[in-house]
Parts: structure tokens; C-alpha cells; sequence
């Protein structure tokens, strides 16, 4: 059975090529997920997104730790609609410690590109309220449901979210073509990360967003261990930041960065974590536990 479903996929991305038309699922975007979120979804990346979507080609295990309002949630967004389209069996999972951060946030993100794709970057500039799609598309197809838990579905692909508690949650997803998108990654318990990274032993990737609120803890072993590649993000590598004017609309600004450091001072732990994306530094002689970290 398994080798007649991919004679039938091949047979189809033949005839796609003919037709000179994308049909999802396919893989024609498979080493260019910035020429989807052009092509397809009709947005440029910023070069920190950019660079996060080329690590998620190249690599099993990417961890991108940040400031505030850097652009994580689009990206992960995008790339899961990416892995979306380019499987017949893909099965992308969205996580996160809350609903809330699924449903308001990403999934919030992830319906606005489904609805708007379609339509090609230059396409949408020259005519904003042009028809989907257009002659340089192809709106991604699927059933989206209202409820992120049952998500995007089309055949055997699925997208969907959860916030699990703990490990039994997330136990016995099985697929090749996996990939887990962990959102706000230090909140996230040891054990439901040391699931999905069980459930992608036959193949299967793991991107992990958020800010460094917790010192220990998986997330926190991702920014030193050899097998993921990290990404630093500061919310002053904002464009809107690095060129003093509004160019991303959501992103950090100008007045919003100045209004951080007036409040907190740039030694100050939240400054650190919430601007910097960094792991706050605190006084050497000073004995620092987890419950204090979190008060600080």
C-alpha cells in the first residue's frame, strides 16, 4: 500500500510539473520556505525570520530564543503551513504552556495566512483586494477548523494545537514526516519535550521558540547543546528599530524599546530577558533558585 501512495504522489507531482501549477501537497518549495512565504503566503521575511526558516531545512533541532515582539510567532506560523503543504502524510503539532498562546496567538497568525494565501507578495503590493489566486499561486488547501485542536486537515495531512500537561498527551504520534513547533519553550514541562522528541524517532523535526524565563530545564540546554542550532534574537534587531520607523507593523519599536529601558534600566534581569533575549546576569555571589528567577 505504502509504495502505491507514493507511485500515485509521484504520478501527481508530474502532472503538476506539466501544468506548471502547485497542487498540494508539494514539495516544490521543500529547500526554499522563504519562496513560500513569498510566493504562497504573500509576506517578506525579516532576515531573523529568514534565517530561522533556512536553519528549519537545513536541521532536525532548532532553538530560537528572543526578546518581545520579534517576529516567533509569524515565523512559526509559516513554517507550519510550510510542512503542511509539502507531505501527504505530514503532521504538524503547535505547542504551547497555555491555550491561550495557541489560540490568540499562533493559531491567530496561522488562520490569517490560510484565508490571505493565495496571492504572491507582488501580486498582493499592487492590488491589495486582487483575487486569490493569483496567476503566481495557489491557496493552500484543507478543512480549517474554528478549534486549533482539530486545526487544518486535508487526506492525511494535519495541523493542529495542544497544551499538554504532561508526557501522555502528546504519546503516540507516529509519522515520518513530524514536525513540532514549542512555543514559549521554557514553560513548557521536561517531560512532554522528552515525549515529542521520542515521537520523531523515525524521522521528525523540533523548532522551540521563547524568551529565557527559566534558567534550567530543556529549553534552556538547547542554547548550549551541539545537536541544535540556536538563533539569538534581540528585539532591538527589529527593523522597525534598526531603521527608527514602523516597517513590520507588530513588531518592537523605537518607542516601545526606550519605554523598556526608562522602566527597567539596562542591568535589570526583565531588561535583559524580555529586550536582550538573554539569560539575565545577576551578581556572582548571589544564590539565585528558581522560585526567585521567576519573581525577578
Amino acid at each position: 500500500m505504502g509504495e502505491l501512495i507514493h507511485a500515485l504522489y509521484g504520478a501527481k507531482c508530474e502532472e503538476e510539473r506539466a501544468l506548471g501549477q502547485v497542487v498540494w501537497p508539494s514539495r516544490k518549495y521543500e529547500n526554499d520556505p522563504c519562496g513560500f512565504f513569498v510566493d504562497v503566503l504573500g509576506f517578506a521575511p525579516t532576515a531573523a525570520q529568514a534565517r530561522g526558516a533556512e536553519a528549519h531545512v537545513k536541521g532536525d533541532r532548532n532553538s530560537w530564543v528572543s526578546g518581545r515582539r520579534t517576529g516567533k510567532s509569524r515565523l512559526a506560523a509559516g513554517l507550519a503551513l510550510f510542512d503542511y503543504c509539502l507531505f501527504p502524510d505530514a503532521t504538524v503539532i503547535l505547542l504551547a504552556p497555555t491555550e491561550r498562546q495557541i489560540v490568540e496567538v499562533i493559531f491567530q497568525d496561522l488562520k490569517s495566512l490560510f484565508h490571505s494565501s493565495g496571492r504572491c507578495l507582488s501580486c498582493r503590493l499592487r492590488n491589495p483586494d486582487g483575487p486569490r489566486p493569483c496567476p503566481h499561486s495557489a491557496c493552500i488547501d484543507g478543512e480549517l477548523s474554528a478549534s486549533v485542536r482539530t486545526g487544518l486537515r486535508a487526506g492525511d495531512r494535519r495541523l493542529f494545537g495542544m497544551c499538554p500537561r504532561n508526557a501522555d498527551h502528546v504519546r503516540g504520534i507516529a509519522g515520518k514526516h513530524q514536525s513540532y513547533y514549542l512555543d514559549e519553550g521554557s514553560g513548557i514541562p521536561d517531560d512532554v519535550y522528552t515525549q515529542c522528541d521520542g515521537n520523531t524517532a523515525g524521522g521528525g523535526k523540533i523548532f522551540a521558540f521563547g524568551q529565557p524565563s527559566n534558567p534550567v530545564g530543556w529549553f534552556a540546554k538547547t542554547f548550549d547543546d551541539s545537536h541544535w542550532s540556536h538563533m539569538h534574537v534581540s528585539s532591538l534587531s527589529s527593523p522597525n528599530i534598526v531603521l527608527g520607523r514602523v516597517v513590520v507593523p507588530n513588531l518592537a519599536d523605537v518607542d516601545w524599546a526606550d519605554r523598556m529601558l526608562e522602566q527597567w534600566g539596562a542591568d535589570n534581569p526583565s531588561y535583559q530577558c524580555e529586550v536582550l533575549g538573554k539569560l539575565p546576569e545577576f551578581d556572582s555571589k548571589r544564590v539565585l533558585n528558581e522560585l526567585e528567577y521567576a519573581q525577578a
